[in-house]
């Protein structure tokens, strides 16, 4: 039961809200279900997954190890109000099963700085054909969809057109390069 709760993100009580059918008269889980897009892309969802498999494809297929990742994140200045970056944000030890282990906090930190590393270290030094150009365009995906749910509910809404292409487009390539994955939503 405790792999199953993992993996559809509910926890079982059979006495709770969402088990109580003469409740559903008054309150239908489904339709009364506010989606929190930052504990659901972020955190233990589709971006802490990428993660983990864009650090490997770096360490296994480019010969990165995420040592070097780590040491440029810590090169980075962040705005006083966010504190500095810490090595444990991007850390071997936090790969674990078919993610990367970290709180949406974090993550909210380190897409970004994972994008400029890319950016910054790897592009330059591709082939105009190369695979990774995918990688990153997929990363870059994630990042600017990231950026627009961040800019506030008022404010997303205004580019839900946008927003539904970057999904899209990051969802195609996300399958192509991961086809082994299992998809979270």
């Amino acid at each position: 039961m405790k792999g199953k709760e993992t993996r559809l993100g509910l926890q079982f009580n059979p006495d709770g809200l969402l088990y109580d059918r003469p409740m559903r008269t008054i309150h239908r889980p489904i339709d009364h279900y506010l989606r929190d897009w930052m504990h659901t892309l972020v955190s233990a969802g589709t971006a802490n997954q990428q993660t983990k498999y864009l650090l490997e494809y770096l360490k296994d297929v480019r010969d990165v190890p995420i040592d070097i990742v780590q040491a440029y994140s810590m090169e980075v200045t962040l705005p006083s109000k966010y504190g500095k970056v810490s090595p444990e944000w991007i850390h071997s030890n936090r790969l674990k099963g078919d993610g990367f282990a970290s709180f949406a906090s974090t993550m909210l930190h380190i897409i970004p700085i994972i994008h400029c590393f890319l950016v910054d270290c790897i592009q330059p030094h591709l082939s105009e054909t190369d695979v990774m150009h995918e990688h990153i365009t997929c990363w870059k995906f994630l990042v600017d969809i990231v950026g627009l749910l961040s800019s506030g509910a008022e404010w997303a809404v205004l580019h839900v057109d946008r927003l539904q292409e970057l999904i899209q487009g990051h969802h195609q390539l996300f399958v192509r390069l991961y086809p082994s994955t299992a998809v979270k939503p």
